[in-house]
């Protein structure tokens, strides 16, 4: 494992600092406040100086955000929703109400208070503006404009805008796909949005979601996981804090809150099976690089992309119909749900895409130089108008101002690198697009039903360590399959 006074032992520990932080302030601790002052090499200019002086930027901004973002995510959970005779309800009763109302369509009454409700408890923009302040308090040795992902992930970036081009042809094969399970058009943001998070509460709920972790978990071997009650907003997030390994959880009956909660089922096992791969290879460097820490100016190490990749693919490898059949759904319903997930893959991945790409290229336009107060307020204004468009493009349809922005937010700590909020848009819709390529990969090298055997899933990561198909076209090939 890394030394703790080596520099990436100190960016480590950096990280495990943010993700105690946000484990303690969603327990109700009290946040000691930041840790940002100067200390020995700050004044030097090598790499490594660099590195520790964004690190500890870093730890510095969630130490100062993350206690408003929490409370935001909190108010958010436990919202009045006004309906439009005027009368409230909790939104945990709303959300109930709806799985009823919209079991064979939207239903506009009920799901646009909602969202109404849930943008005035959560103001997921201001959220972004806060961090992104934060990082230019913080990050000023960098001049950090908000275009850091330009310079940090080059790579990431051309992949991205390769994926958007090659993936175009996909986007209205998947909403075809949707409309049918849905049982209904999409034409709209709320069409889209029942389509993409639609109630099935007998199916995607916490306690299948209990009993697929439960059925898998001895694929991974005898690794130590932790749930822990947190807001929606937080719902299958995995953080390591250098003690334990936790994922957020929470009742829900919705299909994208089962899908992003066995995403993070997902990324939890591929950190399992990362340090198991570590613990087995006798190069310091890889060590190292899988226990989050990075080479250079912050491109990811190889091994630290294969233990990214490998999570993404389990998350997608989790929700196919072998594992699906193990939880006591028929076939004829393991496949409808399968051909529903790789279907909201396809829009999932390009919205993630393009909106990425388009915040990173806002901020390569703007001039650091102009700056006033009135300018900063036009170019964030410019920001969500070219956003908003961006979401567009992933399908043809307007997702809404609150979608837009949710597709902005800040990330959250996860204990193994800390990154800014740039960056973490590019990283995640990397992922995301990936998450086929590698499942597919997984499948040649093992099963469908690899996650459902003791010890099913060891040596996933050399299995990654080959060739592996562009993910548009690992994409393709899987909607052609259910399609």
């Amino acid at each position: 494992m890394s030394n703790g006074n080596t520099p990436n032992g100190i960016i480590r520990e950096s990280a495990q600092q943010s993700a105690r932080l946000l484990v303690r302030t969603l327990q109700g601790g009290v946040v000691d406040g930041d840790d940002a002052g100067r200390r020995e090499g700050d004044d030097d200019d090598d790499a490594s100086s660099r590195r520790l002086r964004r690190a500890r930027g870093l730890s510095a901004v969630y130490a100062n955000t993350l206690p408003a973002r929490i409370r935001a995510a909190i108010a958010e959970d436990t919202v009045d929703v006004v309906l439009n005779d005027g009368s409230a309800m909790p939104l945990a009763q709303a959300e109930k109400h709806l799985a009823i109302k919209e079991e064979r369509g939207v239903y506009p009454p009920l799901r646009a208070p909602i969202a109404a409700a849930c943008a005035r408890a959560r103001d997921r923009f201001a959220e972004r503006c806060l961090v992104v302040d934060a990082e230019g308090l913080h990050l000023l040795d960098e001049a950090h404009q908000g275009g850091v992902a330009s310079s940090r992930h080059i790579d990431d970036l051309k992949a991205l805008r390769a994926f958007i081009a090659a993936s175009a042809p996909l986007a209205a094969p998947a909403l075809e796909v949707l409309s049918v399970n849905s049982d209904a058009p999409i034409g709209d943001a709320l069409t889209l949005a029942r389509a993409l998070d639609r109630p099935l509460p007998a199916l995607t709920n916490d306690q299948h979601a209990l009993e697929l972790v439960r059925l898998t978990r001895p694929s991974v071997g005898d690794a130590a996981i932790t749930r822990a009650g947190a807001p929606r907003g937080l719902l299958g997030h995995v953080v390591d804090d250098g003690e334990r390994r936790r994922i957020f959880w929470g009742p829900f009956f919705t299909f994208g809150r089962y899908g992003a909660l066995v995403a993070g089922v997902g990324a939890l096992y591929g950190m399992v099976l990362g340090d198991s791969d570590d613990n087995d290879d006798d190069d310091e460097g890889a060590n190292d690089a899988l226990n989050g820490d990075v080479k250079g100016d912050g491109a990811d190490d190889e091994a630290v992309a294969l233990a990214r990749g490998l999570g993404a693919g389990l998350g997608l490898m989790l929700q196919a119909p072998p594992v699906w059949r193990a939880l006591g759904v028929s076939g004829a319903q393991a496949q409808a749900l399968w051909r529903e997930r790789i279907a909201a893959l396809v829009i999932q991945a390009r919205l993630r895409a393009l909106v990425a790409v388009a915040v990173v290229d806002v901020a390569l336009a703007q001039d650091p130089d102009d700056d006033g107060p009135s300018r900063h307020h036009e170019q964030r204004a410019q920001l969500r108008d070219q956003v908003r468009a961006a979401a567009r493009g992933a399908c043809g349809i307007d997702v809404g101002q609150g979608a837009a922005d949710a597709l902005m937010a800040p990330p959250w700590p996860d204990g193994r690198v800390d990154l800014a909020c740039d960056d973490a848009l590019v990283r995640a819709a990397t992922d995301v697009a990936a998450a086929a390529a590698a499942a597919i990969a997984l499948r040649d090298a093992f099963d469908d039903s690899a996650p459902l055997r003791a010890r099913g899933l060891l040596g996933a990561i050399p299995a990654l360590r080959g060739p592996s198909s562009a993910p548009s076209s690992a994409l393709a090939a899987l909607l052609a399959e259910v399609c």
